[in-house]
C-alpha cells in the first residue's frame, strides 16, 4: 500500500511506497530535501539529519603511530 506525506520542508506530497521501511531516507521530488521514515502505520517523515563529521574517527592513528615508536 502507497501512503501520502506532505514534505516538512516544502509541503510538496511525498509518496511512500509499500516497500518502504521505518528509518529508510527517501528524497523530496519538490525540493530535494532528504526525508527519514519515522513511523509506517500512520506513515510519518521528518528530515533526515545532517550527517556530521566524526573527528573522533583517526583517533585511533594516532594510538598506532605512539604505539610504533615506543617499539621503534
Amino acid at each position: 500500500m502507497t501512503a501520502m506525506q506532505a514534505c516538512p520542508e516544502c509541503e510538496d506530497e511525498v509518496q511512500i511506497s509499500g516497500s518502504a521501511r521505518p528509518n529508510e531516507i527517501i528524497d523530496c521530488a519538490g525540493c530535494r530535501s532528504e526525508l527519514e521514515i519515522v513511523a509506517l502505520n500512520p506513515a510519518v517523515i521528518t528530515l533526515a539529519p545532517e550527517v556530521e563529521e566524526d573527528w573522533g574517527e583517526y583517533g585511533f592513528l594516532s594510538e598506532i603511530n605512539s604505539s610504533r615508536a615506543a617499539f621503534s
